[in-house]
């Protein structure tokens, strides 16, 4: 896990460009494996399986929060 504030610092692109499983397996392994980027998608997985345990359609969820938050007050109309 990330204890250690690691950043992968390869693009996305850069590691799914890779053709070859073995390559991509060792770029993986030597430069996204326990980043704090590895674990967030790990975390996002985890919470996508969650949500499809239990018949819940995230992807509108999330689309409805995102419309809600962008049509509410600045800081929700508090004034702290």
């Amino acid at each position: 896990a990330d204890r250690d504030g690691r950043r992968t610092g390869v693009s996305v692109l850069g590691v799914n460009g890779w053709v070859d499983d073995n390559d991509f397996t060792d770029a993986f392994k030597s430069n996204v494996k326990d980043t704090i980027e590895d674990e967030l998608a790990d975390i996002c997985m985890r919470v996508f399986d969650l949500a499809e345990k239990m018949e819940i359609d995230l992807e509108q969820h999330i689309k409805a929060k995102m419309r809600y938050n962008a049509l509410r007050q600045f800081k929700h109309g508090k004034k702290y």
